[in-house]
């Protein structure tokens, strides 16, 4: 289920949004942000899996669609916005390391990760997700 807030009324109103076609996975830890009217979100967790999808839902039609590019990794916790028109920008974030396996530089074995990345919401098959920042090794 969703909600939308609805700020244009006098106080505080929230609507739930019935019926609203092909849900993304429950999760909790991920990225969101407002692109043209609609919401994006990215990664998170699901119980102890670390999700890399990224979904947009429009709430005019209440319809979600899933970004057709997976990101690298699993990620929660990580910085976003969209720049300009269409870029999704992703910064940071965490990793849960499997038990005595590094990927990459992090920071006191905790996962976190210093790297940013970025995503073209309107093609994003064209390039996928590309790393902006010179620590990505993934």
């Amino acid at each position: 289920d969703g909600l939308i807030f609805d700020g244009a009324m006098q106080g505080v109103l929230w609507h739930c949004m019935d019926d609203v076609h092909g849900l993304p996975a429950a999760r909790a830890h991920h990225s969101a942000v407002e692109w043209e009217g609609k919401l994006v979100i990215f990664g998170g967790q699901r119980h102890m899996q670390q999700l890399g999808d990224t979904w947009v839902l429009d709430p005019r039609v209440k319809s979600w669609r899933r970004i057709p590019v997976e990101f690298p990794e699993g990620r929660t916790h990580a910085a976003a916005a969209v720049v300009g028109e269409r870029t999704l920008v992703v910064f940071g974030g965490s990793r849960r390391e499997p038990r005595g396996r590094v990927h990459y530089p992090i920071e006191a074995n905790r996962g976190l990760r210093n790297d940013m990345w970025t995503l073209d919401l309107e093609h994003p098959s064209a390039c996928g997700w590309t790393c902006i920042e010179e620590s990505c090794r993934i």
